[in-house]
């Protein structure tokens, strides 16, 4: 296995966090979500930031949350190809997905233990 320089990456961790800076949900703007009364101030708050979730909020409150969480998964998908496209080598994005696989290997032992289903 190749071993790495702390630098090879360099230009990466660069461009990232100059993207993040501006995109990145800080932690007033968390608390005004916290905060937020409904759905909809807490998406105006995100879209500022830069995620495309209105389309998710205007077709009614009937599966809102269902469709949020669609659209958070699409920005998500987004952000792992914008990584994907900078560093070159999807392998390494891959790592960064295991986090979320055992957040649902979670998700779906619990449901099983408390006999609900895992949807």
């Amino acid at each position: 296995m190749k071993k790495y320089k702390d630098t090879d990456y360099l230009h990466v961790s660069v461009r990232l966090r100059a993207i993040a800076h501006k995109t990145a949900v800080d932690s007033e703007s968390l608390m005004k979500i916290v905060d937020s009364r409904s759905v909809d101030t807490a998406v105006k708050i995100l879209e500022e930031k830069g995620l495309s979730l209105s389309a998710a909020v205007s077709s009614g409150h009937e599966g809102v949350l269902k469709r949020l969480d669609s659209a958070l998964t699409a920005e998500l998908n987004k952000a792992y190809s914008l990584v994907t496209s900078i560093i070159g080598k999807s392998e390494l994005v891959t790592l960064l997905k295991v986090r979320y696989d055992f957040q649902n290997l979670k998700a779906l032992i619990k449901a099983e233990m408390l006999g609900i289903s895992p949807d």
